[in-house]
């Protein structure tokens, strides 16, 4: 059943963010369409109206929302726009966002230092020793790993609730580059050095870098699409 439960809301939160799906439409539509039982597409539907994505009005169906009403942050919303027309967009904010948080969040942590409470950074420091010897096949999950940690060494628990933001970013990245370049395996060392050494602006303008870095193999990779 979960298996069906996730195809069927993968399809028509897919046809939500694509403009594919009618303005209005009913569970029983959706029934017919895919097979599922009526538990499966009233659950469907329940977890797209907390999306913000549709809501439902009385012997009328399923009104389709705006894209300003979802909730944009929930990695399946970001998944969906990621695999729709609205993909360039999606990669744009994902990257404005980034800039906006991670080299703050670098930052803090390295103000705050392993003085206080240091398996953070601890996990920091883990996190860089794994994505150094990262292959290919397992260079995106560490690389996930890695951000994420900042984001807990930062000590500021609203940017940790980003961090799966940001892991999608990073998997739609790791889609488009063929392997990890060296140049950036090593930006990520010294980010992990300079927020271990407690130096706030180094660490700021390093993950600064690696995230213009990001954005410019995103740009080629569209370019050569």
């Amino acid at each position: 059943m979960t298996g069906l439960f996730e195809r069927v809301l993968d399809s028509v939160g897919l046809a939500i963010c694509a403009g594919t799906a009618p303005p209005v439409f009913t569970a029983q539509e959706i029934e017919e369409s895919t097979g599922a039982s009526r538990s499966v597409v009233r659950e469907a539907a329940r977890v797209l109206e907390t999306l913000g994505m549709v809501r439902p009005v009385k012997r009328v169906g399923l009104v389709v929302q705006a894209a300003p009403a979802w909730n944009t942050l929930d990695p399946r919303v970001i998944r969906w726009n990621l695999a729709s027309p609205r993909r360039e967009e999606q990669v744009r904010q994902l990257l404005e966002l980034r800039i906006a948080i991670e080299p703050e969040a670098a930052r803090l942590a390295a103000r705050r230092g392993p003085a206080g409470d240091a398996d953070p950074f601890a996990e920091l420091a883990s996190a860089a020793e794994l994505l150094s010897s990262a292959n290919p096949e397992s260079f995106g999950e560490r690389d996930a790993q890695f951000h994420r940690a900042v984001l807990v060494a930062s000590g500021n628990d609203m940017f940790v609730r980003l961090a799966d933001v940001i892991t999608e970013a990073l998997r739609e990245r790791a889609a488009s580059v063929a392997h990890a370049d060296p140049h950036d395996v090593s930006l990520h060392a010294e980010l992990a050095e300079r927020i271990l050494a407690g130096a706030p602006d180094a660490a700021a303008r390093t993950s600064r870098e690696i995230i213009t870095r990001t954005a410019a193999d995103s740009a080629s990779a569209r370019v050569s699409e």
